[in-house]
């Protein structure tokens, strides 16, 4: 029995150009079908899991803000079509920049300060936890174990309740409101882009 890569995170609080992560995971042959998830459900989940965990920690819960929604899915599917994973685009757009084209900007005041601009967060995930192969005479034949849009989420979250930077933009005090956006790749593997003010 394989185990496969679970989990792949960047965390961005005003970073430069961020190396690629390469693709990962089994490809299927043709009997064999990797396990899918709606990205809408998985966007639906990470929002719950990022307020109970924001609640736990005794902080107010973020509203859903479509606006930073669509920049983050835009992002997420950018990633799967462009075969990237990093918060600068590979023509060098950020998440300020790529929220700015929609006229959007973030600026909060803590305190006698004003802080600008957005918290990302990305992860990169799998459908599946582990896979087993089966081999006959007829060929190879992989048997996934699935994982629900919810077991993606708690992967995701969890991964970045682990990172101290993606902690940090998670549970900042002053954030509001957010916006996730995810993308399922047709080997599996999930991009979720979290943006936050």
């Amino acid at each position: 029995m394989r185990v496969s890569p679970l989990l792949a995170l960047l965390i961005v609080v005003g970073c430069g150009p961020v190396a690629e992560a390469p693709a990962r995971g089994p490809s299927a042959g043709a009997e064999d079908r990797v396990p899918t998830v709606a990205a809408g459900d998985v966007e639906a989940r990470v929002h719950a899991r990022t307020n109970a965990a924001r609640r736990g920690e005794g902080l107010a819960t973020l509203s859903l803000d479509e606006a930073l929604a669509a920049v983050a899915r835009r992002h997420s599917a950018d990633m799967v079509a462009r075969g990237f994973f990093g918060h600068t685009a590979p023509g060098g757009a950020d998440v300020n920049a790529r929220a700015a084209r929609d006229g959007l900007a973030c600026r909060v005041r803590v305190g006698d300060r004003t802080l600008v601009g957005f918290g990302e967060n990305l992860a990169q995930v799998w459908t599946y936890g582990r896979w087993r192969e089966t081999r006959s005479a007829a060929g190879v034949r992989r048997t996934y174990e699935a994982r629900s849009a919810d077991g993606v989420a708690a992967e995701t979250v969890g991964g970045w309740l682990e990172s101290p930077g993606h902690r940090r933009n998670l549970l900042a005090p002053h954030a509001t409101r957010e916006g996730v956006g995810a993308a399922v790749r047709p080997d599996g593997a999930v991009f979720v882009t979290q943006v936050l003010c």
